[in-house]
This record gives C-alpha cells, sequence and structure tokens, in this order.
C-alpha cells in the first residue's frame, strides 16, 4: 500500500454520468515526491495548500506547477480525478476514472481429509 497523502477539493469536482462526487471527502494521492501523510486542501480560488503536522503545524501555498492524481472510494464505487496546476494556479480537474467496483466472494479453501 505505501505511504500516501491526504487532499480536500473545495473546488468544484466534474460529474459522472448521474452521479456526483461525494462531498466533504478527504482523497488520497501518493502524486507527491515522499508523501508522509501531508494534507493538501485545492481551495476554492484554485490554490494548492499544503499542511504539515511534523514538530508543529506549518501552513503554506505550495506553488504547485503541474498534474495532480487523486482518488477516493465511496461504498462501492470509485472515483478518481486529475488537476491541473499552472504556475500554482488550478487550470482545471478532468474526471479521470468513475467505476462501480465488482465485489468478489472469497471462499475458504475446502479441507480435504
Amino acid at each position: 500500500m505505501g505511504l500516501f497523502d491526504e487532499l480536500q477539493c473545495r473546488a468544484p469536482l466534474p460529474s459522472a454520468a448521474r452521479e456526483n462526487p461525494p462531498p466533504d471527502v478527504w482523497w488520497q494521492t501518493k502524486d507527491f515526491d515522499e508523501p508522509s501523510f501531508d494534507k493538501y486542501i485545492i481551495t476554492e480560488g484554485g490554490r494548492l495548500i499544503c499542511t504539515r503536522r511534523k514538530i508543529e503545524v506549518v501552513e503554506y501555498d505550495t506553488d504547485f506547477h503541474g498534474d495532480l492524481g487523486f482518488y477516493h472510494l465511496e461504498g462501492r464505487v470509485w472515483w478518481e480525478y486529475r488537476a491541473r496546476f499552472t504556475e500554482g494556479q488550478l487550470a482545471r480537474i478532468t474526471l479521470i476514472d468513475f467505476s462501480p467496483t465488482k465485489w468478489i466472494k472469497f471462499s475458504p479453501p475446502k479441507n480435504e481429509d
């Protein structure tokens, strides 16, 4: 599984078909170098803010440039997005994947004594 960071998106997220993305959730991302359970927020104004909790809480604008993928499993539905930042400003958010998961039933192995 590995380490990851969490992200909350306060900017509007694209919907999928007739489904709206889950509100007020923390999404996961592994797109930052050295993920360490930091918390990020995409603000309503389109900035990416990081909150680090090491010895003390430090919050700062990341001035991020590039693509940032994030995802969440809500019930049986997988949501995945990609946010594009240009010179620190959110340019767009794209829905990458929306799919109900297929639940697999596992049967215990039969004891063949």
